[in-house]
């Protein structure tokens, strides 16, 4: 447990140089963002924006959780709950997942990629689960394995700022999705 919390540690660091510069290796039209946040659920992002006009930019981003990963604080739940909830073994629960959104923001005030926006996207997203189902009546233990990919639409609302002279904060708000 402190070994993977040092390695996210690690990974904020050495990705932080690019959510800080993003702006400056490219110029005052384009973004390179991450979410630092997402690195706690063993998630990993990267995006890239570009400004067309002083009010409208497109976002691309994509996502993975690399393959084999237990679910995010399955220790904390097996604690809560029981490592075995109806027959479900949460401690080998595994997931991965690879989305890419594309996103067209609209921003409603204070300039070229800054202020409120409201983003129309469609994402395309594939995840995969393997979930141990333990039989006690049979002492016996089987894997369920499956796949999902999906492709899904929606608008979200959110506020992007810069602070610090290169760093860019990006808060997504709400958002409505359908797929």
């Amino acid at each position: 447990m402190q070994e993977n919390f040092m390695k996210k540690i690690f990974l904020i660091i050495f990705l932080f140089p690019i959510f800080m510069y993003g702006q400056s290796i490219f110029g005052g039209d384009n973004i390179i963002k991450t979410n630092l946040t997402n690195i706690a659920f063993n998630n990993y992002a990267i995006t890239y924006e570009r400004a067309f006009t002083k009010l409208f930019s497109l976002s691309a981003t994509y996502r993975f959780m690399p393959a084999n990963s237990n679910v995010p604080f399955n220790s904390t739940i097996s604690n809560i709950f029981g490592s075995n909830i109806d027959g479900i073994d949460i401690e080998n629960t595994t997931l991965s997942n690879n989305t890419f959104t594309l996103e067209g923001r609209i921003y409603l005030s204070l300039g070229k990629m800054k202020g409120l926006y409201i983003a129309p996207y469609i994402r395309q997203a594939n995840f995969k689960l393997s979930v141990p189902i333990i039989y006690s009546d049979l002492n016996k233990t089987a894997i369920f394995n499956g796949n999902m990919n999906s492709i899904e639409g929606g608008v979200a609302v959110g506020w992007q700022f810069q602070i610090l002279n290169k760093i860019v904060i990006d808060i997504v708000a709400i958002g409505g999705n359908y797929g």
